[in-house]
């Protein structure tokens, strides 16, 4: 969440100089670069393959107004992957050890454009068919699966679905790349496609570590954190034994069907209502991020009750951003989480829930670092493992996501270049609106995201469509909607809350 990126600054440990990536791939190691997987990066990628048909990429759709040029698109979409030779990389390895090999060339097609507008002419398609053919083409978009052993961890799709009209949609390998750095290779292709220089939380770093990036983050932060370890052993220690005793309560959904597909559906908030969020919050010493997770709790205790099901302990992950401006440009996974619980009785008074949320935010980022960077530490040592033992313990591996009820993230604020001023004509477009698909983890069924675009609140959520039918996550949605609007803190509430 907002707050919470920008954990860590420049880290006090020693420095080792090294060759960008890009410098790598095509000056002294050439082409075929090793390029290792920090401990993130390995164990997401044995939990894809330790749950069969559980797919852990995400995507992010931009809309568009006007027409790319394809073949200057496409060349955008190059540029940035040799800037970022991560993208052009394939899994490789035996039974012990697995990395990524830089290709010396791209494979196939980076871009593929469907053309619905010709689809539509031919076929004398009416509006709604229109609607209903790029739905269907978005979905079996989201659900195709990303192979890291045979294609690159990244793809893109150009959808033309009216004159001046297009979708651009970017779907990542969780394995490979987490939302903060996926949204900046997003502004970085913009910004190419528009002749303007890629923003400096994307230039090469000047210094990298030697080993797993994540790992050297996290001793950098031990070496300047008193009392880290403490925190770090006795966290682990609650989530390893404790932890497993007393689950929360789950998320309401039909266990009767099969896990399925993924969905997803949004809503946004206007930029004055989002202020008015910003207002009620800060009213009562918390931020806007913290009223987001006291709508969250609510929203599922409601949700729970709604279907007769008891709930005490309600508990979400919240991913955060580790990576120091020490990491720019590196495309990996730079991220932890933090678990947060409250009981029944916290969720009956709304002011005191978001004050209590509050205070327990403020306390685990600052005073509890050792607590931030635990679930590191315990993928450090998994990371060890070949492959294939982790897919053993690929279910204990990220052991939190199976003990709390959603995920909770929230990339931050989305800025994407665009063609400016100038007149959207000879292939110029403007980035009009934004949506996220979070991935979907089996156990949980629903991923709840956030982002700020265009200085609108836009509320996305994705989920399995074998746990919950379109219409009940839409029912879902349309309760943290009800809350948001009608969230008391001692004043009164407006709403300006739509779906998406």
């Amino acid at each position: 969440m907002n707050e919470y990126i920008r954990l860590t600054k420049a880290a006090s440990l020693g420095r080792i100089p090294w060759q960008s990536a890009a410098a790598q791939a095509e000056g002294g190691k050439g082409p075929g670069f090793v390029n290792r997987l920090n401990c993130f990066d390995k164990c997401l990628l044995a939990f894809e393959i330790g749950c069969t048909g559980r797919r852990i990429s995400y995507s992010g759709i931009l809309y568009l107004r006007g027409e790319p040029d394809v073949e200057r698109l496409r060349g955008a979409i190059l540029s940035a992957m040799r800037a970022h030779p991560e993208l052009m990389t394939t899994l490789c390895g035996g039974p012990l050890q697995h990395h990524r090999r830089v290709c010396s060339d791209v494979m196939g097609e980076v871009l593929e454009v469907q053309d619905l507008v010709s689809s539509h002419t031919q076929q004398g398609s009416t509006q709604v068919d229109a609607r209903a053919l790029y739905e269907e083409r978005i979905h079996e978009w989201i659900n195709r699966r990303l192979d890291v052993r045979k294609d690159f961890p990244f793809r893109v799709l150009l959808v033309k679905r009216a004159p001046g009209d297009c979708v651009l949609v970017f779907t990542f390998h969780h394995s490979a790349v987490d939302g903060v750095r996926a949204v900046r290779i997003l502004n970085d292709v913009i910004s190419r496609y528009h002749n303007r220089p890629p923003d400096d939380c994307l230039a090469p770093p000047a210094v990298r570590p030697d080993s797993d990036e994540l790992l050297w983050e996290a001793k950098a932060e031990r070496a300047r954190t008193k009392n880290f370890y403490r925190e770090m052993l006795s966290h682990l220690a609650y989530f390893v034994l404790i932890n497993p005793l007393f689950h929360p309560a789950r998320i309401f959904h039909d266990k009767s069907r099969r896990p399925g597909e993924v969905a997803f559906c949004s809503a946004r908030i206007a930029p004055a209502e989002f202020q008015q969020l910003k207002a009620k919050s800060n009213s009562v010493g918390g931020t806007v991020n913290d009223i987001l997770m006291a709508v969250c709790f609510r929203s599922i205790d409601r949700w729970n009750r709604r279907h007769g099901k008891r709930t005490r302990k309600i508990s979400f992950l919240v991913p955060i951003d580790v990576g120091s401006p020490d990491l720019n440009g590196i495309i990996s996974n730079q991220i932890s989480y933090i678990s947060f619980s409250t009981s029944a009785k916290d969720r009956t008074d709304p002011a005191g829930l978001l004050r209590k949320i509050s205070r327990k935010r403020s306390y685990m980022l600052k005073e509890r670092r050792g607590n931030t960077y635990s679930i590191i530490y315990f993928a450090s040592v998994l990371r060890l493992l070949p492959l294939a033992a982790i897919e053993v313990f690929a279910k204990y591996v990220l052991f939190p996501l199976y003990a709390d009820t959603v995920i909770c993230t929230n990339p931050g604020i989305v800025r994407l270049s665009d063609c400016g001023d100038e007149p959207i004509e000879g292939g110029n477009f403007k980035v009009v609106d934004f949506e996220a698909v979070p991935f979907v983890f089996a156990g949980m069924g629903m991923n709840i995201c956030v982002a700020t675009f265009n200085g609108s609140l836009g509320i996305y959520i994705a989920y399995d469509t074998g746990l919950f039918s379109k219409e009940k996550a839409e029912e879902f949605l349309a309760l943290c909607l009800d809350e948001l609007g009608n969230y008391e803190v001692g004043g009164d509430s407006g709403s300006g809350i739509r779906p998406g």
